[in-house]
């Protein structure tokens, strides 16, 4: 049992009644994972904001995370988007500790978040903590002090787990000021214990949704291949991956291709050879793909069929981490659009 915080399984939401009619009730939704979510926001007559901001609030309107603030008056609404989501992952509830919270205020503390440093490295990340599954995976390696800064004024977060509803509750109600974190930015440096809690559960989804492409699109090779099988082809292509710099999912999606397409090609140079011939340095996976299209790629279909599928698998997980500056990590799970 954790020292910081308590779980409790919910069933619904009704005894949440008073702080829904104290103006105390937050939701975030993922327009990452969730198409149209915008649109249907902004007729619903909620009272919501983006967490980003200036050029990126409408540049990436289909991609950002939103704060909702939940009101008696539009409950209906609200209910409606939650059961048009597409899956359960596209957000969690927060409960304020403050009547008639402010959305902007609220909107201020959540955007401190947004950005932190990986390691001592310095590498600033997109930090995807509107995904329940990584706030869960984070919120559990966190000292008192720190999940403190994190709750901020929130008084309760409930979310989804992979069997039911948990609201989250702080043991602790000590002050933030004890935290600080040890860096000139002032952000939130996440270490290796968070770090590996947020990647398990990455490379998680990334290997469960890669399997599922590699069985439907390539069916003719995987059709009489079981899942531990696909699973083990993955294990081998993120191996052979991990001798680059650079290894985006896309990357080994395309290795894991080519053994389960013609595996005795890793058996020679031929496959050295093939990476190393790019003149046009598009990538050493793009190489790959180029020079292996003639034996692994059917008519109409080619490497970018996985980020089409990705995209248009209502259930792909977006990248909770977003690293800039190229982060090094297979686990990374956004390629670039």
């Amino acid at each position: 049992m954790s020292d910081v915080f308590t779980k409790t399984t919910i069933k619904n939401f009704t005894g949440y009644r008073t702080a829904l009619r104290n103006g105390k009730l937050f939701c975030f939704f993922d327009a990452a994972g969730y198409e149209g979510v915008y649109d249907d926001l902004k007729s619903s007559g909620l009272e919501f904001r983006s967490l980003f901001a200036g050029p990126d609030e409408m540049g990436l309107k289909s991609e950002a995370p939103y704060i909702v603030k939940v009101a008696r008056a539009n409950f209906g609404a609200w209910k409606k988007i939650v059961q048009k989501a597409p899956n359960k992952n596209v957000g969690y509830v927060m409960v304020s500790q403050i009547d008639d919270h402010d959305i902007d205020e609220y909107r201020r503390h959540w955007r401190k978040w947004l950005s932190v440093q990986l390691g001592d490295e310095g590498k600033m990340a997109l930090f995807r903590f509107y995904d329940p599954r990584i706030m869960a995976a984070f919120v559990g390696t966190l000292g008192v002090a720190a999940a403190v800064a994190f709750w901020g004024q929130s008084e309760e977060i409930i979310a989804p787990s992979e069997q039911d509803i948990q609201a989250i509750t702080l043991k602790h109600q000590s002050s933030a000021a004890e935290y600080a974190p040890k860096v000139a930015s002032g952000l939130h440096v996440v270490n290796g214990a968070e770090y590996s809690a947020m990647s398990a559960v990455a490379e998680g989804e990334f290997r469960k949704h890669a399997v599922d492409y590699l069985r439907y699109v390539w069916w003719e090779k995987a059709h009489d291949k079981t899942n531990d099988e696909l699973n083990d082809i993955l294990t081998q292509a993120i191996e052979f991956s991990q001798q680059f710099d650079e290894r985006p999912p896309v990357a080994i999606v395309t290795v894991a291709i080519v053994y389960l397409t013609n595996s005795r090609l890793f058996k020679t140079d031929w496959i050295m050879n093939a990476i190393t011939n790019d003149p046009q340095g598009r990538g050493w996976w793009n190489a790959l793909a180029s020079h292996s299209r003639h034996g692994m790629y059917g008519k109409g279909r080619n490497l970018w069929d996985f980020r089409m599928f990705q995209y248009s698998d209502p259930n792909w997980p977006e990248a909770w981490i977003k690293i800039r500056n190229a982060d090094k990590d297979y686990i990374e799970m956004q390629a670039e659009k």
